[in-house]
Parts: C-alpha cells; structure tokens; sequence
C-alpha cells in the first residue's frame, strides 16, 4: 500500500479498473497507455498488454537518428483509492510495479522487445523500480 497525499494514511490502494500509462527515457507516444481490469484480467493478460506497447514503442524509437540506451521505464497510473474514502488528484500518478505486474516480469519484456529492436537496456531496478 501506498500512502494517501490527503490524509497520510497508509490506505492507497489500486483501483480494480483504470489506465496505465508507460513512458520509456521520459518519452512516450499518445497510444503509450492501456486499459486494466483486475475483476477479469490475469497478470497474463497484463503481460500481454505491456509487451505490445514496449513494442509500439519500441517500433517508433528504433527510427530516432540518435538512441540513448533504455535507462528508465516507468508504468503509472492515477486510479488509485484511499480506503478512507479521501478525494485523489486525477493528475497524480504512481508506479504500478510489483503492485499490478511483477518488475521481473516487467524487465524480461523489455529485454526481449529491446533485443529485437537492437536497442540497448541499462535500467537499473534498484534505481528504477
């Protein structure tokens, strides 16, 4: 759980439905998000929905004349609930690793996808995550 910015409890949580949004090197493309359902979607599908927009992404980056290796992927959302029911900014964000999708699972995508781009990964987790 994650702390309210209203009352400073420790009481946020992910909704069961919203938006992810993903940028990659602070970059992202207007179709860099999706839609999740944990009512009716399993990690796999998750998984599914992250691997096609890395790809999407990875598709435009690939025709940049001047590549920076991958160094900072963030996966965000602003559907987050306070259990003591306090209003939260639509305009925040926070991470959604290891909350909705695990950061290993999260880096074995992008290394496959970046591989078959020929684009290099230098995210540190333990920096990034």
């Amino acid at each position: 759980m994650l702390y309210c910015p209203k009352c400073f409890g420790n009481h946020l949580k992910l909704a069961p439905r919203g938006v992810v949004h993903i940028s990659i090197n602070n970059k992202h493309m207007q179709s860099s998000q999706f839609l999740f359902n944990t009512v009716k979607d399993d990690e796999k599908v998750i998984a599914n929905n992250i691997r096609e927009k890395f790809d999407e992404f990875m598709n435009w980056y690939s025709s940049f004349q001047n590549k920076d290796p991958i160094k900072d992927v963030q996966l965000s959302s602003s559907d987050f609930v306070c259990e003591n029911g306090c209003k939260v900014s639509i305009s925040s964000r926070y991470n959604i690793i290891n909350i909705l999708i695990s950061q290993e699972i999260v880096m074995k995508i992008l290394n496959e996808v970046a591989y078959s781009y020929n684009i290099r990964v230098e995210v540190d987790p333990s920096k990034n995550f």
